[in-house]
């Protein structure tokens, strides 16, 4: 997929940006820290499902304004090209609701997000990925899993509503068991389809990871792999394990089972031949291992889908070494996608072939390219 427009309206500090880009190719955000750089890597990253680059409150994406002076609602438009279609999309918050439109039609959730293509990034906030909780790699991993399986976005969100449904029951002493019994059903035929998902993922990734080994570990996947390895219904698995866990459940006030407790580790190979686990690398290792990541799931998604994804790579001049930067380009610049770059100068950038330049000042944005 690439972007073909962007508008913005009261979206943080932005001031009714409106950008039409020529096609694929390398997009450069360059300005003063402030100006509103990562601010429209933001709007594009809320074109894939979740919540976007920083994983903030919709209320939070209003402009920083003194409260009588605040607008109510912020939005955005986008014309995205995926083969030979040009889909829109718009986004408005108003009144602590959040209206999602994709060709015009308003969807009931994000999930049609995921069938426009994906939307990938790399920021200086993922620089201790592997060093922090297990939701925060879990989300990672799952934006990248969307690329392939589109309907991955949708069967999570499912997943979600019944588990809370089922700990909102077994929290109620007076709950029926056959409705504790009903949501945990569901909650198995939807955890099922996610950690399916999860797994095929892993396995379509691994031969285009160099040097990185990665491994998904949670009580969700040993069952899964238990009961298929048996030749035993995976969801009547996922049931009883449910079922067997409401006691220490109610207990404890939290789901014990479920690919919500999913982790994601795995090995960094030296060039001698030396593993190391992922929360053990150095801080160098750790953005090299991210960097290869990044690139096998982009060639991934290239290879099986022809639609390369939406890279943003947010201060990658500050963030990165020379050494770094230039494997990402080299890796990623053939894939014939969108890379958004941010850097406060010009000139950080200036040796990089075909690049088209966007100057942004004051929450504006200038292109310098027609």
């Amino acid at each position: 997929m690439w972007i073909k427009k962007l508008k913005t309206s009261n979206f943080r500090n932005l001031q009714q940006v409106d950008l039409t880009l020529p096609g694929p190719g390398v997009y450069v955000l360059y300005g003063h820290n402030g100006a509103g750089k990562t601010n429209i890597l933001e709007v594009i990253s809320l074109l894939s499902p979740g919540q976007g680059l920083h994983r903030d409150k919709l209320e939070n994406m209003l402009p920083d304004l003194h409260e009588a002076e605040r607008a109510a609602q912020w939005g955005f438009y986008g014309e995205v090209q995926k083969d030979q279609d040009t889909h829109t999309v718009g986004m408005g918050y108003d009144k602590k609701k959040r209206v999602i439109k994709v060709d015009g039609e308003e969807t009931a959730g994000q999930a049609d997000l995921a069938n426009l293509g994906a939307v990938l990034w790399f920021t200086p906030e993922m620089d201790r990925l592997f060093f922090g909780s297990p939701s925060g790699r879990r989300r990672f991993y799952d934006r990248l899993v969307f690329g392939l399986h589109p309907q991955h976005a949708g069967q999570l969100t499912r997943y979600t509503k019944h588990l809370q449904s089922r700990m909102q029951l077994l929290k109620d002493p007076q709950s029926d068991p056959d409705w504790i019994a009903l949501e945990e059903q569901q909650a198995a035929k939807y955890g099922e389809a996610v950690v399916k998902a999860r797994l095929q993922y892993l396995e379509d990734l691994k031969p285009y990871l160099d040097g990185v080994e990665l491994e998904l570990i949670g009580n969700a996947e040993r069952v899964y792999l238990e009961a298929q390895a048996e030749d035993r219904d995976i969801q009547t698995a996922f049931t009883t394990e449910y079922a067997e866990r409401r006691p220490r459940d109610m207990r404890q006030k939290s789901n014990s089972f479920g690919p919500q407790r999913t982790d994601l580790g795995g090995l960094l190979n030296l060039e001698d031949g030396t593993p190391v686990p992922l929360d053990r690398t150095s801080m160098g290792q750790h953005k090299k291992a991210l960097i290869k990541l990044l690139i096998g799931a982009a060639r991934l998604q290239h290879e099986r889908t022809g639609h390369p994804p939406c890279i943003l790579l947010d201060e990658v001049a500050t963030h990165l070494d020379e050494e770094a930067r230039g494997l990402l380009y080299e890796k990623l610049l053939p894939l014939g996608g969108q890379l958004w770059l941010t850097g406060t100068e010009k000139s950080q950038f200036e040796g990089l072939e075909g690049a088209h330049f966007i100057g942004v000042k004051g929450g504006g944005a200038t292109p310098e390219f027609s």
